[in-house]
């Protein structure tokens, strides 16, 4: 019900608020927050680091992106859905990717994942 909640929420606020807008206010105060909470961390920050963190963060906001648009064409509850997918695809993605066999607790994970979203 928790996932719910939010996605309720994030509907509710691109309602009111451009999804570009309300996207950078979001990512700007969370990267304002990491800033603060990693702030011993800083002295590790190169341009590697930077690279590899500029990439992650392309892909993050796409995700985010993709996910609050959808949350303008459709109900909160099918976004939640297909969202949730995610930790069922996961344990396949990462055997054609990188040809890491799941565990059998990643398989049985992702099944009671799938149960799960059957009936939430």
């Amino acid at each position: 019900m928790h996932g719910e909640v939010l996605f309720f929420v994030v509907q509710a606020a691109v309602n009111e608020t451009p999804v570009y807008t309300f996207l950078f206010w979001r990512f700007f105060v969370a990267a304002i927050f990491m800033v603060f909470i990693s702030w011993k961390q800083l002295k590790y920050f190169n341009k590697e680091v930077l690279k590899a963190g500029v990439l992650l963060g392309a892909f993050m906001f796409m995700g985010y992106a993709f996910q609050t648009f959808a949350l303008t064409y459709t109900y909160s509850s099918t976004v939640g859905f297909i969202t949730g997918l995610n930790v069922i695809v996961v344990p396949f993605i990462a055997y054609i990717v990188f040809k890491h066999k799941a565990s059998i607790f990643s398989l049985l994970g992702a099944m009671i994942a799938a149960i799960g979203l059957l009936f939430f």
